[in-house]
């Protein structure tokens, strides 16, 4: 119901409420007023049938209770009373005398009597009862000579009370409809008093709402509450309208400033804009202006440093000539350092130093750099020792030449700022949570540290430890900024911790992907599992380092740190205690011959395998420790693959492990230009390239040495080409369509395997120098490892083992002591081909060595490649634009490897860089990025074209 009511209107819930109101008041009255005429009437009736009832009792006849019958009689008659329905006598004792029943049922008249009114005594009094609205029941006693002789019960039926009842609620219902009649109209009436001035408000409100007419007011028809609120909703809108005055007021205004101030601030941004392109143009003009003065310096410092290690190794000089070079070529060697630093900063600080993805291997890197540092710790008598415990998550993707170039500034400061001591490189790989490396390096000294004061702004550039004009060390202040530079730039970061006089440990952590097709280094534990091996070494760092690595090999240690402690373990050994000896050549009380000596002297190590560790190059083992004698020497520092297969080696001259890759690293130019003096034989030679430019830049290379060849394009032509005919030499391209280099190479030594023919051998070219690339190639059953592209002088060294000795073999003798490691190439690969200038795409250094190539008077070699290269390099381009729009990285893959082979024959280093970053992004197989590489490819290769063009033009 009041619900129903709250939907109602104003008006009809004043009228519902005066009649609902006025309707329940009548009601109540009414039914009040009826209630009392009922009682009255009944109580009224009931004393009528006292009366009768008294006249009966009083009637000296009918208390006589020794006549029933009288009795009988007398009480029959109060059927006069159509009311009555029973009448009985009771003596003193209360015992029924007779009774007397008026009802059907007469016979139980008594009993009714006794069973309703059970309990009813005579106390002298008459007593009226009431049973419901209409049974009544009177007790009159009967005195006798002023005593209650008995008593005379009546019982009624009093039915014309209904009657009675009905007629006045007939007569309250005929009120209330009269009433409710009444009430509707003066309700209807009445209410308007109050709902008019409402609804005279409420149209007001909505006309103000619907914006109609603003001005308006609500009238006032009153002073009671209704006129208050009148009064009240006027002021409201009143003051709603004073506010919407001085709102649009302030609109205006506000409109007005910003205008202006939008005026002010577009003039200055443009003035902000207008700085800070003078500023850039001013930063972009420097850093060019460094790196354009950095290229063009480099290009006679190259030539200076040439000369200067001609001079240096020429027997024409005295030694105070001599030193006078060795001088030279450090001087320039730093100087060229000191260029190298300001070329890279200014790239980076204009913000074009971008970072390559490719696959390498940590251990690989940190080797090299260890490697190529040997030399300077040497000279100062430290040990460079490299510390990497694991053998898993160092096959990675990213920018190895960075990650070298920071490992390179952090160690090299390490050698220069210890005088004694060691400095060791520690490597830790963790995987992270989204299955990538996070690698972190620690390079550690016992140098002369750093100032705690100093270590927070060591990383900045120009700044030193000792910045006086005075200091000891020299250096340009750049190599740790560029370090903090290139790890932020490969998403990680660096710190270092010191203190004076005790040394510096720098470190820094990145993240690497792992890299899908990386396998993980195979040692080959089992040829040195359950090896016991006699370990003598004073460097307790290095010594727990060779420790780990041979226990990692299944072998079993025992370690000394003298030789006295050594010889005492050798007195009290049993024989044959020992399978190997792992001897440093340097110790505090002595050296590593002397054991090795005290050794043989016992029958039981007459013959037992030893390993020689020494920091000069130039030393060696003694005459009695010759390689007969099952002796081997190792410079440090050392690297883990040398030192695995240098052991094997030892310990197992019968197994088929000496096979080994063996790999080219032109380490001394003259020893090379001495070797060229002598010819060169070799018969027949199969060259399978299918990229024209490599093939023809290698023929006309073979050529220069005297040599012919047969060409093969692919895989399939080179199987049919050696089942046809014997040939000397195979010179193998890895990456090829169809069937590839290592696919050919299992299939030739397969059907080598059938038919029982001799091996032959075959040398691996690729234009991968990755760590891991040397592996994969002796996997397949390649003899040679050559990576493009190369030079004359490293494929003449490559050939020379393979010449003709005697009819009977063609293979060249298995070296007594192991070759250089497969990552020596690829670091001398690296450190011959320089940038280009920076106004040029090429590498004239590569232009000069295709026109070495050229005959006098024969074809114009170099723009004979160049035309080569031109169509060639246009098509591999569609290719490439073609696979990248069919989502094929396979495809991708093969024409960026292509292009990549042939771009750096023809000295486009920038042009090669981007191919191979290219090339990794395919092997990933996600070519999102290869949209941007191709296009910027593009551009580079259009200015190789216009850089080539121009140097045919000018030959």
């Amino acid at each position: 119901m009041k619900n129903w009511i709250s939907h109602l209107s104003l008006a009809a819930k004043l009228r519902f409420m005066i009649v609902y109101a006025a309707g329940a008041a009548l009601l109540v009255a009414s039914t009040l007023y009826i209630t009392g005429e009922v009682l009255s009437l009944r109580q009224s009736l009931a004393e009528q049938l006292v009366t009768l009832a008294r006249s009966v009792a009083q009637d000296e006849s009918s208390v006589n209770f020794a006549n029933r019958p009288l009795a009988q009689t007398i009480l029959g008659s109060l059927r006069v009373d159509p009311s009555v329905r029973s009448v009985a006598l009771y003596d003193a004792g209360g015992r029924l005398f007779t009774s007397v029943s008026f009802a059907d049922q007469r016979h139980s008249a008594a009993e009714q009597f006794q069973q309703r009114w059970t309990g009813a005594t005579a106390d002298g009094n008459q007593t009226i009862r009431f049973r419901g609205l209409t049974l009544a029941h009177i007790q009159v006693p009967v005195m006798k000579s002023g005593v209650v002789a008995g008593s005379v019960q009546v019982d009624a039926d009093l039915e014309q009370l209904y009657a009675q009842l009905q007629r006045s609620l007939e007569l309250m219902c005929l009120a209330l409809i009269l009433a409710g009649t009444v009430a509707i109209f003066l309700a209807t009436r009445l209410e308007r008093v109050i709902s008019a001035p409402i609804d005279e408000l409420l149209a007001v409100a909505r006309s103000i709402s619907s914006g109609q007419r603003s001005k308006l007011r609500a009238l006032k028809q009153s002073d009671d509450e209704m006129g208050t609120l009148v009064d009240a909703f006027n002021r409201m809108l009143s003051e709603l309208e004073r506010r919407d005055l001085s709102l649009r007021m302030y609109q205006n205004d506000l409109e007005k400033m910003v205008q202006e101030r939008t005026v002010r601030l577009d003039a200055a941004v443009a003035e902000a804009r207008e700085a800070v392109a003078r500023a850039e143009g001013a930063s972009r003009a420097k850093s060019e202006f460094l790196a354009r003065m950095s290229h063009e310096i480099r290009t006679p410092m190259n030539a200076v440093l040439g000369m200067a290690e001609l001079l240096r190794t020429s027997k024409a000089l005295d030694d105070r000539q001599r030193r006078y070079a060795v001088t030279i070529h450090q001087s320039g060697a730093a100087l060229l350092s000191i260029i190298n630093d300001i070329l890279d900063y200014s790239k980076m600080e204009v913000g074009k130093l971008e970072l390559e993805s490719a696959p390498f291997n940590v251990r690989d890197v940190v080797e090299d750099v260890i490697e190529t540092l040997a030399e300077r710790a040497q000279s100062k008598g430290l040990e460079l020792m490299c510390d990497i415990a694991e053998n898993k998550g160092l096959a990675v993707l990213g920018d190895a030449k960075r990650l070298r170039q920071i490992l390179i500034n952090l160690v090299g400061n390490a050698v220069k700022f210890t005088q004694r001591g060691e400095v060791r490189v520690a490597v830790r790989c963790t995987p992270d949570d989204l299955l990538n490396s996070a690698v972190t390096f620690e390079v550690a000294d016992t140098g002369i540290g750093i100032r705690p004061e100093n270590c927070a702004t060591i990383f900045e550039s120009f700044v030193q430890e000792d910045p006086s004009t005075t200091r000891q060390h020299g250096g340009t202040g750049l190599g740790l900024a560029i370090s903090k530079q290139l790890v932020e730039l490969m998403g990680g970061t660096i710190g270092v911790s010191s203190e004076p006089g005790k040394g510096s440990r720098f470190h820094f952590s990145i993240t690497l992907a792992p890299d899908p097709e990386g396998r993980r280094e195979s040692d080959h534990a089992a040829a040195l599992s359950g090896m016991r091996i006699l370990l003598m070494e004073g460097n307790a760092n290095l010594r727990r380092i060779l420790r780990k690595q041979l226990t990692g090999w299944d072998a079993k240690v025992t370690e000394t740190d003298s030789v006295r402690k050594a010889i005492q373990v050798l007195d009290g050994s049993f024989g044959g205690q020992f399978d190997a000896f792992v001897l440093d050549s340097r110790m505090p009380d002595g050296d590593g011959l002397d054991v090795l000596t005290a050794a043989r002297k016992r029958p039981e190590f007459a013959n037992t395998p030893a390993l020689i560790i020494g920091s000069s190059p130039a030393a060696g083992p003694a005459a009695e420790h010759q390689p007969g004698r099952r002796v081997a020497w190792l410079n440090k520092p050392l690297r883990r693959s040398e030192l695995h297969t240098t052991l094997v080696s030892l310990v197992a001259p019968d197994l088929n492990v000496t096979r080994r890759l063996q790999v080219i690293s032109v380490q001394n130019q003259n020893e090379t230009q001495q070797l060229r003096r002598e010819p060169i034989s070799i018969g027949q030679l199969l060259l399978v390239e299918d990229n024209p430019v490599n093939q023809e830049v290698a023929l006309a290379m073979l050529g220069e040495l005297g040599l012919t060849a047969q060409c093969a394009c692919n895989g399939e032509e080179a199987l049919e080409k050696l089942a046809a005919a014997r040939y000397d030499v195979v010179l193998m391209d890895c990456h090829m369509p169809k069937l590839d280099g290592y696919a050919t190479t299992r299939r030739l030594r397969e059907l080598e395997g059938q038919s029982g023919a001799p091996r032959t051998p075959v040398i691996a070219l690729t234009a991968n120098a990755l760590s891991g690339d040397a592996e994969r190639c002796l996997a397949a059953g390649m003899d040679g490892y050559l990576s493009k592209p190369f030079s004359v002088d490293e494929l003449y060294v490559t050939l020379k083992p393979y010449e003709r000795r005697s009819p009977a073999s063609t293979r060249p003798s298995d070296p007594a002591t192991p070759r250089a490691a497969p990552e020596a190439q690829a670091a001398a690969a690296g450190s011959r081909s320089e940038p280009a200038a920076a106004g040029s795409p090429l590498d004239q250094q590569a232009l000069r060595q295709i026109r070495s190539l050229g005959k006098p008077g024969g074809i114009d070699l170099l723009k004979r490649i160049v035309d080569l290269y031109v169509g060639n390099s246009r098509g591999l381009i569609d290719s490439l634009r073609e696979a990248i729009i069919r989502n094929d990285p396979p495809a991708v893959h093969q024409a960026a490897h292509s292009l990549k082979s042939s771009s750096a024959n023809v000295g486009a280093t920038r042009l090669t860089e981007l191919c191979a970053a290219l090339e990794a992004t395919a092997k990933t197989g996600k070519l999102a990025s290869a949209w941007a590489l191709l296009d910027r490819l593009v551009e580079e290769h259009s200015r190789v074209l216009l850089a080539l063009e121009g140097e045919t033009a000018a030959a």
